[in-house]
C-alpha cells in the first residue's frame, strides 16, 4: 500500500503542535533550571567575598562608528576616536554600574591591570576599584606583533590568568575580547566578565562568564546590606569610640555638672568632656570638644587641657 497523503492542512496542523510541545518544553526547562542557576550565581558571589579569583573585564561598550585604525605603538595608547575606537556613552556608564555593583557586593579587590588601549584604561578607571596599571601582558591580539606576536601573547595572559592574587583579594584585569579567546577560547561581550579560578603552574579554569547586566541583577539580590561602613566602624572602635571616651573616669570627672557636649574647632588633645552615640571626628582628627555650659573658644578661661 502506498503511504497516506496528508492534506496540506493536516500537516500544518501537526507542524503546529510540535512547535507548541517544543516552546512548552523549553518553558518547562527554564522554570525548572533557573533556581538551580542563581543558587549557582549566588553560590559563586560568596566565594568572590573569600577572594582568589582573576575578574577578567572586556572593555565596556564602544563606538563602532568609529573603527580602529592601525595598531602602531602611536595609536593604542591613543584617546582620539579618530584614531582608534572608544568608549560610547553607555560604555562609561555601564563601567560605573558595574563597579558599584561590585562595591555593594562586598567583593574585595587587590591589583587591578588594564590593556594600554584607552577603551581599556578607562573602563578600568571608571570601575573604580583601586589604581590602575598598565600591561602588555593582555595587549589587543590585533597588536601582538609589538610584543612578539600571537603566541608570545597568548603565553603571557595565561600566566596572568593563573597568577593567585593576595589572601582575601581578587584580582581584575581590563582588556580585549580576543585576547581571553586566544588564551581560554572564551569571548565575553563588551562590559561582561569572565571568572577565572587560577591554579598556579600556568594553570586556571573559566567557572563563568557574565554580562554586564548580571552584577547589577546580583547587587540587587546578594547586596551585604550588613557590611560595616567606615563611620560605623569609627563609632563602634572599643579604643577611640564614643562608648570608650565616656568610660575614661578621667573624661567623666571634667564633665561633671555640664550638659551634653559640643563641638569646638580648636586643635588639640582628645575630647574632654561629654560623649555621644554620633561619630566625633575630634577622635581621630584631634579636636577638642567641650561641654555646654563650660567654657568655650575664645572664653580666658578655656585653658589647654591637661591631663591630671
Amino acid at each position: 500500500m502506498s503511504p497516506a497523503i496528508l492534506h496540506p492542512s493536516a500537516r500544518l496542523r501537526r507542524g503546529m503542535a510540535a512547535m507548541i510541545i517544543a516552546v512548552v518544553a523549553l518553558l518547562v526547562t527554564a522554570l525548572t533550571e533557573s533556581p538551580a542557576i542563581a543558587a549557582d550565581e549566588a553560590a559563586l558571589v560568596e566565594r568572590l567575598r573569600d577572594g582568589g579569583y582573576v575578574l577578567y573585564f572586556r572593555h565596556a561598550q564602544t563606538d563602532w562608528s568609529n573603527p580602529d585604525g592601525r595598531h602602531t605603538e602611536e595609536n593604542i595608547t591613543s584617546c582620539d576616536p579618530a584614531r582608534m575606537r572608544q568608549l560610547s556613552e553607555r560604555g562609561r556608564e555601564t563601567a560605573r554600574e558595574v563597579g558599584e555593583a561590585i562595591r555593594r557586593l562586598a567583593i574585595p579587590v587587590g591589583d587591578v591591570y588594564a590593556s594600554e588601549y584607552c577603551r581599556s584604561r578607562q573602563t578600568a578607571e571608571l570601575l573604580g576599584l583601586g589604581p590602575v596599571r598598565t600591561t602588555r601582558d593582555v595587549l589587543n591580539a590585533l597588536a601582538a606583533d609589538l610584543i612578539g606576536g600571537r603566541e608570545t601573547l597568548r603565553r603571557r595572559a595565561r600566566t596572568r590568568l593563573a597568577t593567585r592574587p593576595p589572601a582575601g583579594r581578587n584580582t581584575i584585569i581590563v582588556a580585549h575580547g580576543n585576547v581571553l579567546m586566544l588564551a581560554a577560547g572564551r569571548r565575553p561581550p563588551e562590559a561582561g566578565t569572565a571568572i577565572v579560578r587560577p591554579a598556579g603552574d600556568g594553570e586556571f579554569e573559566v567557572v563563568a562568564v557574565w554580562d554586564a547586566a548580571m552584577w547589577m541583577t546580583l547587587a540587587a539580590e546578594h547586596a551585604n546590606d550588613t557590611a560595616t561602613s567606615p563611620a560605623e566602624e569609627a563609632r563602634n572602635d572599643p579604643l577611640t569610640g564614643p562608648a570608650a571616651v565616656a568610660a575614661d573616669p578621667r573624661h567623666r570627672r571634667r564633665c561633671q555638672g555640664h550638659r551634653q557636649p559640643v563641638r569646638s574647632t580648636r586643635r588639640g588633645p582628645p575630647p574632654r568632656c561629654g560623649a555621644t552615640t554620633r561619630r566625633w571626628s575630634s577622635l581621630v582628627h584631634g579636636s577638642v570638644s567641650r561641654c555646654a555650659g563650660a567654657p568655650g573658644p575664645g572664653d580666658r578661661r578655656d585653658a589647654p587641657y591637661r591631663p591630671r
